[in-house]
């Protein structure tokens, strides 16, 4: 499904009518951001300041800044200047002749935002998987790391000398970034459209076939970003 397209400071079309779950969907997303990425009328719900792409259970928003000149290609040349200005700051790794050729396929915001990260995360895991060291506790039955010996204790079965409680770290790609982009993955598999999209996103699936799933968090992003920093 297209999303709907509104221009910053506009109301939403009214061919647009958003359900009253999805009202409340964006009501969630602006207590949780703390400001309106849009307001809530009786009538109609009109966007504010904030560019980008609010992505609904069933369809997305794209909000987009009036830099334009042709009225008729007004989405367009909108997006082009969008992605052109957060290429100039460096806030997304695009280049021009990538936002040349994403342009040529008339698509919205959403998509050409999706093919970025997917075709970005795509080089990245194909050069190298990102692994690294997390502390893990098991049973096992040869010493490692560090001997739980009162844990051990504790169990009914504490007795038995074949096996062990240990903690230890392991070297390996099943950490909390990896899962938190595989996460990732699994949610733009279900919005994405584009084949070329679509196919990347399934070969990084595979890629991190061995990474644990879970459903984020909001303190995992910080968690991640300090087991980044080590």
């Amino acid at each position: 499904m297209n999303p709907v397209s509104v221009f910053e400071h506009e109301a939403l079309p009214a061919a647009a009518r958003l359900t009253d779950a999805e009202k409340c969907a964006l009501e969630r997303l602006n207590g949780s951001l703390g400001f309106d990425v849009c307001r809530m009328g009786w009538s109609e719900v009109r966007a504010t300041s904030f560019v980008g792409v609010v992505q609904l259970p069933t369809r997305a928003i794209q909000i987009l800044p009036k830099i334009y000149r042709d009225e008729g290609k007004r989405e367009e040349e909108a997006t082009r200047n969008l992605l052109f200005l957060l290429h100039y700051t460096r806030r997304l790794e695009v280049s021009e002749t990538e936002i040349s050729r994403l342009m040529e396929q008339r698509a919205p915001l959403s998509e050409v935002v999706y093919w970025i990260f997917a075709r970005r995360l795509w080089d990245a895991v194909r050069r190298e998987v990102l692994r690294g060291y997390v502390p893990v506790e098991a049973r096992l039955n040869v010493l490692k790391g560090r001997w739980l010996v009162a844990k051990q204790a504790r169990r009914t079965d504490g007795w038995r000398r074949d096996v062990f409680d240990l903690a230890y770290h392991e070297f390996t790609e099943d950490n909390l970034p990896n899962r938190l982009l595989k996460a990732a993955v699994d949610r733009l598999a279900r919005c994405a459209r584009w084949p070329e999209t679509v196919q990347f996103l399934r070969q990084v699936r595979g890629v991190y076939d061995g990474v644990g799933e879970i459903v984020p968090k909001v303190e995992d992003f910080q968690r991640a970003d300090q087991w980044m920093l080590g």
